[in-house]
């Protein structure tokens, strides 16, 4: 659509088909109704399935939470998730999270995990995801951590890796430093 409206823009200077090309990218756009409709046919899918239902919120979640950690990677605010921009197509992540997690919780959120088959079909995959991951030099989305159990299969434990200096660690280095100036002044020669 940008690329027709930008060729037919005042620089080629026929107004008739910047209108035209404008109607025309507003009856075949997406809507944020139409994404809400695709995912609860996709949710009905997934509870067909067999699959756990809340695996599909979770997933919003998560996008949510590495977005929060690359923002704070880079220093920078977090984006709010209940705001929509006037053109957007989609709706918001928070939007998907929350009306996914209520059916998620109508339907009683049973069904299979099967982490480890699932874990066991992306073990030959993992070294490439997290290459093209570190190639995003993401280091703030790639510190995010989300630890699953059974008793907690959406995370039990979620946060930040952050470094933390290690007092023994600096007073180690400071120790080994004066060894090696002491011994380098026990080694110097004699005048």
């Amino acid at each position: 659509m940008w690329a027709s409206f930008l060729g037919n823009t005042g620089y080629l200077g026929n107004t008739r088909s910047l209108i035209q090309s404008t109607a025309l990218g507003s009856v075949f756009q997406y809507s944020r109704a139409q994404e809400t409709s695709a995912d609860l046919k996709a949710f009905s899918y997934l509870a067909a399935s067999g699959y756990r239902t809340g695996a599909f919120a979770d997933i919003w979640a998560r996008i949510m939470d590495e977005a929060d950690a690359t923002a704070a990677g880079r220093k920078r605010r977090s984006q709010r998730y209940d705001q929509v921009a006037f053109f957007s197509s989609h709706p918001t992540s928070l939007d998907r999270a929350t009306y996914l997690r209520a059916l998620a919780v109508q339907a009683g959120d049973q069904g299979e995990v099967d982490d480890v088959r699932f874990h066991a079909a992306m073990a030959a995959w993992l070294p490439q995801f997290l290459d093209d991951q570190l190639k995003l030099n993401d280091f703030g989305g790639t510190e995010y951590l989300n630890i699953h159990s059974n008793a907690f299969p959406g995370g039990e434990i979620r946060g930040f890796l952050t470094l933390v200096p290690e007092t023994s660690s600096a007073f180690l280095v400071v120790i080994g430093i004066a060894v090696m100036l002491g011994m380098a002044w026990l080694k110097r020669p004699s005048a």
